[in-house]
């Protein structure tokens, strides 16, 4: 739950600076893209700011209020006096943006994250106990008495129907029903927005989807583990908005309790992303491969340096052994 003295110091902080940015990680999904753009509409309401919000939308997101004007790195200005990073550590920003981060008199997190941390920041409002970044901003937005509108709630609804998994997962509580309910009573499309985010895909994501659970791998007692090389991605004209829930592939198989997907990234680093439905907690494995490595329990990431294959190999070794300590 964030506190009132949070926001309030929040509302102190940015009372004094003109110019916000708000961003989320890189690899920018539901919930950081549906927080940033539901606390811009909020802040635009509650304060006298000029808001900008950085990244670009995929697909999947561009129809919802606000992403067309969102900002590349390349279309960042000089500067901004506070710079706002939700649903994702300073770690994970853009080149870009981290300049500015970098620049900016004020930093602030607004996360979920158990494995964020308030160092470097002037403000760090951390709730490992929320289901998704945009609760934390719904209460936000709550305490302001800024009105709910349909464009406000698609924001929430996306961030919360993508880290709960369709109100799927086991961080779907009664308080997030009750916030899906008043978002619900706005009158938005929660048919279209729950097809659009979590179930649409395209050619190239399908080509992807398919060259990678043809090369998967399953090892007893439960583990998945599938790639996507460079050469995959290139072959099937994929993007980085195609990985998007290939993990889940992975992971709901009858029999598999933890789930990796290896992507290869330039410069012989790879990225992995960890799912979880038995007792490893990836966020601390993920955590234990590199400093940078983090997220939750059952759902985490990070990324390795070395070659694709060493860095699969070590990895699912380490993976399996975690297993076997759980039972």
């Amino acid at each position: 739950m964030v506190k009132n003295a949070q926001i309030d110091e929040l509302v102190g902080l940015l009372s004094r600076a003109k110019r916000v940015l708000l961003t989320g990680p890189s690899g920018i999904d539901g919930d950081s893209i549906g927080a940033c753009l539901a606390l811009a509409a909020g802040l635009r309401h509650r304060m006298m700011l000029e808001v900008y919000v950085a990244g670009v939308a995929p697909t999947r997101y561009a129809w919802m209020d606000g992403a067309p004007a969102m900002l590349s790195d390349d279309e960042l200005h000089n500067s901004y006096d506070a710079v706002v990073v939700l649903d994702g550590d300073k770690g994970r920003l853009t080149s870009g943006v981290d300049k500015m981060f970098a620049r900016a008199r004020y930093k602030v997190v607004i996360d979920h994250h158990g494995t964020t941390t308030a160092d470097g920041y002037d403000l760090a409002i951390v709730d490992s106990g929320a289901a998704a970044t945009c609760e934390m901003v719904y209460q936000i937005l709550n305490t302001w008495k800024v009105p709910l509108d349909k464009a406000i709630a698609s924001s929430l609804y996306v961030g919360l129907i993508f880290d709960t998994g369709g109100f799927r997962h086991s961080n779907t509580t009664p308080m997030i029903l009750r916030m899906a309910a008043d978002l619900l009573e706005t009158g938005i499309d929660v048919s279209t927005i729950s097809y659009t985010v979590l179930s649409q895909n395209s050619e190239a994501g399908v080509k992807l989807l398919t060259s990678m659970l043809a090369n998967r791998r399953t090892y007893e007692p439960g583990l998945s583990i599938g790639g996507c090389t460079m050469e995959q991605m290139k072959e099937a004209g994929a993007t980085k908005a195609d990985l998007e829930g290939l993990v889940d592939a992975l992971l709901y198989i009858e029999g598999i309790g933890l789930a990796c997907l290896f992507v290869e990234l330039p410069n012989k680093r790879v990225k992995l992303s960890l799912r979880s439905r038995c007792g490893v907690d990836v966020a601390a494995f993920a955590k234990s491969m590199d400093a940078g490595g983090g997220g939750h329990v059952k759902a985490a990431g990070v990324t390795m340096k070395g070659g694709f294959m060493d860095v699969v190999d070590l990895a699912s070794s380490e993976l399996l052994q975690r297993i076997l300590e759980v039972g």
